[in-house]
């Protein structure tokens, strides 16, 4: 399978030199969805349907929606047709399967007890290449309902990356944030299924960004470093991570699958500190006991969703 990029976070720009080249080309904005991250993926006689990690068959809950969502019977209609106009190989259709029983949101979707799949990237490949589509290719092929909402927003990456955000969501509720693409189509290079120059930022709100803020606190002597350890990087440990975590693995949110959130939880945050506080000390063994921490999010988590339920 073709794993979807890692997008960065719009405050760790100017550590990526890949996307400092890019900090004066034009860029659009898209909504960033708060959903699960899908995969369609067609060949001249195949069409297959992935998770952000595995394969999915057509038992899967997740399949289930996905194939069930009024959008996406026109979105494979629409691009079968693209791919045969022209003569391409293969057409990867990356979107978001977002309402009820997916994510706890204000959109109209979850309000009406429906789900909805919306597309938000799509890469082509055509005689042993690959590349994006353009913002004009993307939005010339999918009308506006069948792709994530536009913010009717262009500039340069620095300029966009210093905007203030509009927590409201054009799909109801609070959004989740935004996500900067170039204009431009990317000529993409691969290895090992994995994509190596993809360029996009993501913008996310106060409200779902995955690394709290640092809390200010009174001066202390002498602080040993694992103290530091566990105070910087308990920050890391959020409820929008889980969230996004849960949709990334595509299983249910249960107890019984702690086995699997856990140590995935866990990883997720030992990556996202080494990258983000590139620090001079880290402590696996103390990450590996926060594991508390994991469980009490998910359990508040799982309240949560009964309260709503009730």
């Amino acid at each position: 399978m073709l794993k979807y990029p890692s997008i960065e976070n719009h405050f760790n720009v100017n550590k990526s030199r890949k996307i400092m080249a890019w900090i004066d080309k034009t860029f659009y904005a898209t909504e960033k969805i708060h959903g699960s991250n899908l995969q369609i993926k067609l060949t001249p006689d195949n069409i297959q349907y992935f998770s952000r990690n595995r394969e999915l068959d057509n038992e899967d809950p997740c399949c289930t929606r996905l194939i069930g969502a009024s959008n996406t019977p026109v979105i494979i209609e629409t691009a079968k047709k693209y791919m045969q106009d022209n003569s391409l190989e293969e057409v990867y259709i990356f979107g978001e399967l977002y309402g009820a029983g997916i994510q706890n949101m204000r959109y109209e979707e979850n309000l009406n007890n429906t789900q909805q799949f919306r597309v938000f990237d799509i890469f082509i490949a055509k005689d042993g290449k690959m590349r994006t589509l353009s913002q004009s290719e993307f939005y010339t092929l999918f009308d506006q309902s069948l792709r994530v909402p536009d913010m009717n927003i262009t500039g340069t990456l620095k300029e966009l990356i210093s905007n203030e955000l509009d927590t409201n969501s054009k799909l109801g509720g609070k959004t989740e944030g935004l996500v900067y693409k170039p204009v431009k189509s990317q000529n993409l290079e691969l290895q090992d299924g994995s994509i190596l120059n993809y360029i996009a930022v993501k913008h996310k709100t106060e409200e779902f960004t995955e690394i709290k803020a640092m809390l200010p606190k009174e001066k202390k002597q002498m602080c040993d470093a694992d103290i530091k350890f566990i105070e910087n990087i308990s920050r890391y440990f959020t409820m929008p991570r889980l969230e996004s975590l849960i949709s990334k693995l595509a299983i249910e949110l249960d107890i019984r699958n702690l086995s699997q959130i856990i140590p995935a939880y866990l990883n997720d945050v030992k990556e996202d500190y080494l990258k983000t506080e590139n620090p001079a000390y880290f402590n696996e063994k103390l990450l590996n006991k926060q594991a508390g921490l994991v469980v009490k999010l998910v359990k508040d988590k799982l309240n949560n969703q009964n309260k709503i339920v009730d």
